[in-house]
């Protein structure tokens, strides 16, 4: 309960935190082998669980030492899961979805990720290319 309690947290801050995004604009879809205009096409970003934790991410990737200790009081201050994390960023337009993931995330809160991470943009378009498959 509360893991699930934490995921609803980080939604929420991350609701509140311009991190839904509603595009009234058409976009089309070649999902089906048709073109097919739509009208709303909705982004969601969210932290997740990261499957990998600090310290294995410091060991893997050969970051610099000190990685892990510095990921780890951050995770102190920042909201819900946002020290660190997955973020997911999904586009959603009617029946069709497409997903973007990054992995060994820490940032304060979903502004911090938004404004200083520059992958946010990217990882639209990457989901919202997805969506067009």
């Amino acid at each position: 309960m509360e893991g699930d309690a934490e995921a609803l947290s980080s939604r929420l801050i991350i609701t509140f935190a311009r991190a839904i995004i509603k595009y009234e604009a058409g976009v089309p879809l070649r999902h089906t082998g048709e073109s097919m205009m739509a009208t709303k096409l909705t982004i969601v970003m969210e932290a997740l669980p990261d499957d990998e934790t600090p310290e294995q991410s410091e060991k893997r990737t050969g970051s610099m030492k000190g990685y892990a200790k510095a990921v780890r009081e951050m995770m102190k201050t920042a909201e819900g899961r946002w020290g660190w994390c997955c973020v997911r960023i999904k586009a959603t337009l009617g029946a069709h979805e497409g997903t973007a993931f990054l992995s060994n995330c820490s940032y304060k809160n979903a502004d911090d990720f938004l404004n200083n991470s520059g992958y946010f943009t990217q990882m639209v378009e990457e989901a919202i290319g997805e969506l067009r498959r």
